[in-house]
């Protein structure tokens, strides 16, 4: 330390810089949370950041509980394989599954309704006051300014994200076993449910952000067609709910295990990834063709 530093003699000056050195790492930290994350979806990203606000400082979703909670669940659905009498286990846990199910559907609802409503006003937003021009003058890929718009979003969903996502990993597994279970008895199909029921499982928490990122997707389209904040939002809620309505109905229909299986795990993930990445091709073409 130099003989001129005032922090020698200082005690208010070194306590300052103290709290300026640990205001910066904490800043850097909760940056640094997110690194892992393209550079479109990070929060330090100033298109990101200009729409987050003072929400920059919201903490990223762990992903560790679920996949911890994911591997419990479908272990103690695959040892009722050997193990058959496992199962009076999970009934009593049925209950509280059947509970929270409601809870949990609603919570997600609501979710998909702010995302809905936020990315459509904001996209609106941007063409009546005129600053999407702005952006696009600016040197960001144009894709890159549309994602970035789209994570803006979905970062404010973040906390609520997180809380779905311990809760659906954590409670699922009892009712959607005594589900498939009923459907396709052991006796009858061996092993069928409960290799149904681990596959659902991935299946349901896999589709939740995959779905979430494609209603910020379709948030923005409705918003770069339709003129009025409040006409976007009621449309882009309207097609959300379309879309579920179509995407579950198929569920009704009889089927075998494995259609079962690609019905209710892989179409609703694969449906919502390509119509995610068409609705944002879709915005482009609005946004840049002459």
């Amino acid at each position: 330390m130099s003989l001129n530093d005032p922090t020698k003699t200082d005690p208010v000056a070194a306590t300052q810089i103290n709290r300026d050195a640990l205001l910066r790492a904490f800043v850097n930290d909760i940056y640094e949370l997110d690194a892992a994350l393209p550079h479109w979806g990070r929060r330090r990203h100033p298109i990101v950041k200009r729409h987050l606000g003072l929400y920059w400082r919201i903490m990223p979703p762990q992903a560790e509980p679920i996949v911890r909670w994911f591997l419990m669940g479908s272990a103690l659905v695959l040892l009722t394989i050997p193990i058959p009498f496992l199962f009076t286990i999970l009934l009593p846990l049925v209950l509280v599954s059947m509970a929270v199910l409601p809870g949990m559907l609603v919570y997600y609802g609501r979710m998909l309704y702010d995302l809905a409503t936020d990315t459509s006003r904001q996209m609106v937003g941007e063409i009546e006051n005129h600053t999407l021009g702005l952006l696009l003058a600016t040197p960001v890929p144009r894709r890159e300014v549309l994602l970035a718009k789209m994570a803006g979003s979905l970062w404010k969903q973040s906390e609520p994200f997180g809380l779905l996502m311990a809760f659906a990993s954590m409670t699922q597994v009892p009712s959607m076993f005594l589900l498939y279970a009923n459907l396709y008895p052991p006796a009858q199909y061996d092993s069928a449910a409960q290799l149904l029921t681990v596959g659902a499982f991935a299946g349901s928490l896999l589709r939740v952000p995959i779905e979430m990122f494609m209603t910020a997707a379709l948030g923005l389209y409705i918003g770069t067609v339709t003129r009025g904040k409040g006409a976007a939002a009621a449309s882009t809620i309207g097609i959300v709910g379309f879309y579920f309505l179509l995407v579950n109905v198929i569920r009704v229909i009889p089927m075998q295990p494995f259609a079962r299986f690609v019905v209710e795990a892989v179409v609703p993930c694969v449906t919502a990834l390509l119509t995610s990445l068409f609705l944002i091709l879709m915005t482009e073409r609005e946004l840049f063709t002459d």
